[in-house]
């Protein structure tokens, strides 16, 4: 019996590594960028499709030296399963505290949750110029800033964020009804994030 407990453990474990991960040939490259979907649901399905889609439009990071990983996240139903939200909570904010994601792409309640008041991401403007935010497939976007209770202040952040709904392609590709996408303040490659949000941004 302690060796079937034993072998389950192990099973389950193997399991967990594997389930809503995907990459792009994950080998002894270094992973220049990191995308993560999260939402109440990710399938492994929708994680595969961005992956395919990213590996023929960025072949510079997956070639001999980079390599990109796209990791799904399903936070959970709030209303449904607290104690999901909670475990995804958890694994989110630990991720991006050590800056391991790159770039975000999310539902607007999630994009909200981890935003910090917009301090969680990248204003769009340090990274492109006017012409090519304009030029996007996607609507600018900024966080509406709460108080310590939750409070709206009536404020809002720089643009951070592009709007993604009215993209269908990104919507079927995801599974996310009203996609957003954000570069993480704490991203450790700029370039690579910054590359991946202009390509799916067409």
């Amino acid at each position: 019996m302690k060796n079937v407990l034993t072998y389950a453990f192990l099973v389950l474990g193997i399991v967990s590594g594997l389930v809503g991960c995907s990459s792009g040939r994950q080998d002894s490259r270094s992973v220049s960028l990191h995308v993560a979907l999260v939402a109440t649901y990710v399938s492994d399905e929708s994680v595969e499709d961005l992956a395919a889609h990213l590996r023929t439009g960025l072949p510079e990071y997956n070639d001999d030296s980079r390599s990109f990983s796209v990791m799904g996240i399903t936070a959970g139903d709030s209303a449904a399963d607290p104690m999901s939200v909670m475990a995804g909570s958890t694994r989110i904010g630990s991720m991006l505290a050590s800056g391991e994601i790159e770039l975000l792409i999310c539902d607007p309640e999630n994009a909200r949750r981890y935003a910090d008041d917009g301090a969680s991401y990248v204003a769009l403007e340090e990274l492109f110029s006017a012409d090519e935010i304009s030029s996007f497939a996607g609507t600018p976007i900024a966080i509406q800033v709460t108080d310590d209770e939750g409070n709206s202040t009536g404020e809002f952040s720089e643009i951070v964020g592009l709007d993604l709904s009215q993209n269908a392609a990104i919507t079927e590709m995801t599974g996310i009804r009203d996609p957003q996408m954000f570069v993480l303040a704490g991203s450790t490659n700029l370039e690579a994030a910054k590359a991946a949000f202009g390509f799916l941004a067409q």
